[in-house]
């Protein structure tokens, strides 16, 4: 009941972000989802869908892969999981 309760509350907390986010976000022409879902691996290797505010563009993982074509920025990604100059978040 108690992470019923909270989970509920930490979400109605998260709305006036979200807000804020979304309102920065129509501010400078994007228009597309402020939140992200990802699929990551959990506890005894299940999966779950991660929601959260998104920071970088919003086809990220589109870019990434075409980023990923030069041999350069892949091994670079390979090494570090990341990239030190990201096109990928807004400046």
């Amino acid at each position: 009941m108690i992470d019923i309760v909270l989970g509920t509350a930490g979400c109605l907390a998260t709305l006036p972000v979200a807000a804020v986010v979304k309102l920065s976000y129509l501010a400078a022409d994007d228009t597309h989802p402020i939140f992200y879902k990802q699929t990551r691996v959990g506890l005894r290797g299940q999966c779950f869908e991660l929601w959260k505010l998104r920071s970088m563009a919003w086809d990220a993982d589109e870019q990434l892969q075409r980023l990923l074509e030069d041999p350069a920025v892949r091994a670079e990604w390979e090494q570090n999981q990341k990239l030190a100059h990201d096109p990928r978040i807004p400046g």
